[in-house]
Order: C-alpha cells, then sequence, then structure tokens
C-alpha cells in the first residue's frame, strides 16, 4: 500500500451497500481515499456535498428518492466553494445516459460490472496526474531488463504525451496511449482506425467505440486549444498550414506514432 500524506476525501453513493461497503474497503486499503460519508440515495448525497469537505463522488445513477441525474443537475445549479469530481457508476450503457451524465458535469462513466483494481487505479489517476507516469517508471525499474521493449515504448509514448501537455488523468490519455502503440507496432491499423483501434480499445476497457473515440478527440481537442508547444508546432505544421484547427484522430495518432518510432530507433 502506498503511503499518501495527503488523502482524497470520499463520499460513495450507492443503495447496494454491500457494494458501497466493498468499493469504500478496497480504496481505502490504496491508501490514498479517506471515506468521509456513504448515502443510500441522492437527497442524502446532496446534504452531505453540501456540508462536508468532499473531493470525490462515486454516485449511482439508480437510486431512490433522487437518482444520480437528479443529483448532478443539482449540483450544476449550486454556487459551491469547491466542486467535487464527480464518477458515476451505471449498469445502464445506453448514449444518451452517457451524455446527459457528462454534460452535467460528471467526470468519470463507468459501467457495471467493472474490475475493481483498474477501477481503484482510475480514481488515483483522477487525483494525481504523476501517478501513472510514476507507475510506468517504477515498472520499468523494477524489471531486471529495464530497456525492454514493451516497457520503453509504453514509457516513451507517456513521455511524448506530456511533452505535448496532454491531460493524463482522465481515460482518454490511456485509450490514446493504447492507439498510439498499436500503431507503432503496427502501421496498418490506422487505415481502419473505427473497425480495428476503436474496439480493440473498446474491449479491452470494457467500454464503448464510440466512448473511446470521444475521449480521445477531447484529448485533442484540449491539446489543439493549447498548442503553443515548439512540439506540438513541428509536429502539426502541414495543420497549421492548411488552416485546421486540429488534427483528426487518425492524423494525431499516426503522427505521434511515427515520431516515437523514430525517437527510439535514433536512441538504439
Amino acid at each position: 500500500m502506498e503511503d499518501y500524506k495527503l488523502k482524497v476525501k470520499l463520499l460513495i453513493v450507492d443503495d447496494n451497500r454491500e457494494l458501497a461497503d466493498i468499493l469504500g474497503e478496497y480504496l481505502e486499503e490504496k491508501g490514498k481515499f479517506e471515506i468521509v460519508a456513504r448515502a443510500e440515495n441522492g437527497l442524502e448525497a446532496l446534504r452531505y456535498i453540501r456540508s462536508t469537505d468532499i473531493d470525490l463522488v462515486i454516485l449511482d445513477l439508480i437510486m431512490p428518492k433522487l437518482d444520480g441525474i437528479g443529483v448532478l443537475e443539482e449540483l450544476s445549479a449550486m454556487k459551491l466553494s469547491k466542486r467535487p469530481k464527480i464518477v458515476v457508476l451505471s449498469a445502464v450503457g445506453s448514449e444518451e445516459y452517457t451524455k446527459k451524465a457528462l454534460s452535467l458535469g460528471a467526470d468519470y462513466y463507468i459501467l457495471k460490472p467493472f474490475d475493481i483494481e483498474v477501477f481503484a487505479n482510475r480514481m488515483i489517476q483522477l487525483f494525481d496526474e504523476e501517478y501513472a507516469f510514476e507507475a510506468e517508471k517504477q515498472t520499468a525499474a523494477s524489471l531486471e531488463n529495464p530497456s525492454s521493449s514493451v516497457v520503453s515504448l509504453e514509457l516513451e509514448i507517456s513521455q511524448f504525451l506530456r511533452e505535448l501537455g496532454a491531460p493524463v488523468n482522465n481515460m482518454g490519455y490511456t485509450y490514446l496511449k493504447e492507439a498510439i502503440e498499436m500503431a507503432i507496432n503496427d502501421m496498418t491499423v490506422l487505415s481502419g482506425i473505427t473497425k480495428i483501434i476503436y474496439p480493440s480499445i473498446a474491449e479491452k476497457f470494457n467500454t464503448t467505440e464510440s466512448r473511446v473515440e470521444r475521449s480521445i478527440r477531447h484529448v485533442i481537442e484540449v491539446l489543439s486549444t493549447r498548442n503553443n508547444t515548439e512540439l506540438w508546432r513541428k509536429l502539426f505544421i502541414n495543420t497549421v498550414a492548411n488552416n485546421k484547427e486540429k488534427p483528426t484522430n487518425g492524423e494525431f495518432i499516426g503522427v505521434v506514432a511515427d515520431a516515437v518510432r523514430l525517437k527510439l530507433k535514433n536512441r538504439n
């Protein structure tokens, strides 16, 4: 268990008490989270959010008295000095519910059932941009052969995206890394981004292809608005020259894959 000095104050909102207890115990074992409250309905959750210093709310979508969407609607109208991050849990995978939750300010939407270890690591990443990157470095250092091609490739992709200014505390970053690694290993996948890349990533992370596409697009849009780095201008000079606001998902993945492959080749 990691020893985190600054704990993330957590509210779990779920009328399934058994699931709430399991999630709470597992997250606390990670050492980064402190469960400050549990609520079994939306109205109770809002009372805690108004009166308690909370960093993260894990919010079930289907609940009595006031459901998860109702909680999000109330929160969007509230003037809070500090708005907690909201992670929605749902057995409903419809596009309509997902869009509604995200449009109301949810930071993350997770479909049940899910892998609890993957879930815990995603929660840590929401609050610690260094976590994923440091974990990769620690993994590399712990191996007998730190120059292992797989570890080296994953780490190089992470470093490259960070140099571009990519927001690493969301799933789009994770999906983007996967897509770039796929393209580096086999550039032909770029000709089938919707038939090969998105489906493969969706299956690996138990999500939908459209969510993968949107999450990657979001990261690229963020980078496009920040496109003030020399590396960005160097890589995407054609995009700027053609007066395009931003590269497509396929263009971005292909350009970065080429750049990382060349960097590794020159290093070796």
